[in-house]
């Protein structure tokens, strides 16, 4: 049986942006806080904002970490100490 093509799933983009984490940076000074700097995003949210998986947002995360745009900053829960949080910090 020959195999027949099925095209690109649903949701999924032609291609991956070539400016995204400048998209993904912006995003995220959008939605920090002005006094801390810190933002938790949510990654769906943010995946459906520009198009993209939330794969494709975490492969570049560390990109913007290596070029000193955000930092990662973890954070506990005051009301159990075990829950962790991931937190961004945006630089300038």
């Amino acid at each position: 049986m020959k195999h027949r093509a099925t095209g690109r799933p649903r949701g999924r983009p032609p291609s991956v942006p070539f400016d995204l984490g400048t998209r993904i940076y912006d995003a995220l000074k959008r939605k920090m806080d002005p006094d801390t700097r810190m933002v938790r995003p949510q990654w769906k949210e943010l995946a459906r904002e520009l198009g993209v998986s939330r794969s494709t947002i975490s492969r570049e995360m560390p990109h913007l970490k290596a070029g000193g745009l955000i930092e990662s900053v973890v954070m506990t829960s005051e009301k159990n100490a075990r829950v962790k949080c991931i937190l961004y910090k945006v630089n300038d």
